[in-house]
């Protein structure tokens, strides 16, 4: 196999997986082990001084399709639908230093549940919100990769988007690798980086633009949206681009 996977208990592994040079190229999504702090700890960091709930609500069967994002005085709330019965919500509080209640979150979503008849909440999670990018994707045959390379504001649900894509691309390059009998080693990494780094800065940073401009003026934020929904051309490429991401 081209993969292998272990669970990892003892805690000087990596030391010795570093150490005994058996593996052609290393793969770390992981940011609090110890390759992530000795050798790719290099990032660009903002922190939004917000966080993010999460949740889930089951509701009446309905025709659950679209995800929906509305940008109240709080900060803005995505409802994405998992099923007919089931719809996934992020809500991004901005300012985490004020006090916030989660009996609010339950009032937001009653307030916005649009054409869901709510049978019940599943327990709130709460994580603090923050843009990171890496200065550095690989070194030697150690590469970063998922939320080690980019994590984005969650209004735009492009974060796992993101990382689907470059799974795509960097499984191209090691095919490429197989299919001309070229040697798997940190060539690959090297591709990856120059194919992929200039347009995760781009989209990362235009994401984080999205998040400061709608955190200006949610009212005016919110009246750009529904505009949007009225252009049918406009309205159906960003339908695409929420769904799918962007791709190159």
């Amino acid at each position: 196999n081209l993969f292998k996977k272990k669970k990892i208990i003892n805690p000087n592994f990596y030391k010795k997986i570093l150490n005994e040079k058996k593996f052609d190229l290393i793969i770390n999504c992981d940011n609090k082990n110890v390759i992530s702090k000795d050798y790719l700890n290099k990032k660009i960091f903002k922190d939004y001084n917000s966080s993010a709930y999460t949740t889930l609500i089951k509701h009446k069967k309905t025709n659950n399709n679209k995800a929906i994002q509305i940008f109240t005085k709080n900060g803005p709330i995505a409802f994405l639908p998992i099923s007919d019965i089931e719809t996934s919500i992020v809500f991004s509080k901005l300012d985490s230093k004020n006090k916030f209640d989660l009996k609010e979150l339950d009032t937001i979503i009653y307030n916005y549940k649009l054409k869901f008849k709510i049978k019940s909440i599943s327990q709130i999670n709460k994580f603090p919100l923050h843009f990171s990018l890496a200065r550095k994707y690989h070194k030697k045959n150690i590469m970063a990769f998922g939320d080690m390379l980019h994590r984005i504001h969650p209004h735009a649900g492009q974060g796992f988007n993101m990382t689907v894509r470059d799974i795509k691309i960097l499984n191209s390059i090691i095919n490429e690798h197989l299919s001309l009998g070229l040697q798997i080693d940190s060539q690959i990494f090297e591709k990856f980086e120059t194919r992929v780094k200039h347009f995760n800065f781009l989209f990362s940073s235009w994401i984080d633009f999205i998040y400061e401009f709608f955190k200006i003026n949610n009212n005016l934020s919110n009246k750009i949206v529904k505009s949007f929904g009225s252009n049918k051309h406009l309205k159906k490429y960003l339908t695409k681009y929420a769904d799918q991401g962007i791709y190159f």
